[in-house]
């Protein structure tokens, strides 16, 4: 409806999810921001400044109060939650290869105090895991099978590790596949 001076109330949602009143020239081609007519918002009483106007808008068919509460909806929802952090927990039967050939082990990562632990076991003995970090979905250990401390860097994923290992005069890869279950 037109305000002294032809100006009148047009309905804008800025970013942030504010809903304001804002007086422009109103006239047959008044259209809004996001070139919705300015007739088909709402059935509603619209007030300005705590002052009711003096007319409401017609109301809305079916297809326009879809889209509202389509906006209700998004302004409502917020970013959705972070992916939980990769978690190596789990058994993976695993090959080391190294230059004088490969050796069948399995790697068993839990979760103990808040921390990662784990062994590694083969035909040669079972060690403990030692320095165990996990970084995203990099994961560094050590072991000590006899006075030689080979260290261990690997990339995981839900279905298995790979990368290489270093010490003890020697080097080479590993890979694993994780069982599940």
């Amino acid at each position: 409806f037109p305000m002294p001076g032809g100006w009148g109330p047009t309905l804008r949602i800025l970013p942030g999810r504010v809903l304001t009143v804002l007086l422009r020239p109103v006239g047959a081609g008044s259209r809004l921001a996001a070139g919705v007519p300015s007739t088909l918002i709402t059935g509603l009483p619209l007030t300005l400044r705590g002052f009711p106007m003096r007319r409401t808008v017609p109301p809305l068919g079916l297809p326009a109060l879809a889209f509202a509460a389509l906006l209700q909806a998004c302004a409502s929802a917020g970013p959705p939650p972070p992916p939980p952090p990769p978690d190596p927990s789990g058994v993976y039967d695993c090959t080391i290869s190294f230059d004088a050939g490969q050796l069948a082990a399995t790697l068993t990562v839990r979760k103990q105090d808040g921390k990662f632990v784990g062994t590694i076991a083969s035909d040669m003995g079972t060690v403990e895991v030692m320095n165990l970090v996990v970084d995203g979905k990099e994961m560094t250990f050590d072991v000590d099978p006899g006075g030689m401390v080979v260290s261990f860097k690997v990339t995981f994923d839900d279905t298995g590790l790979q990368g290489t290992f270093q010490g003890g005069g020697m080097s080479g890869l590993i890979t694993g596949k994780k069982r599940q279950g």
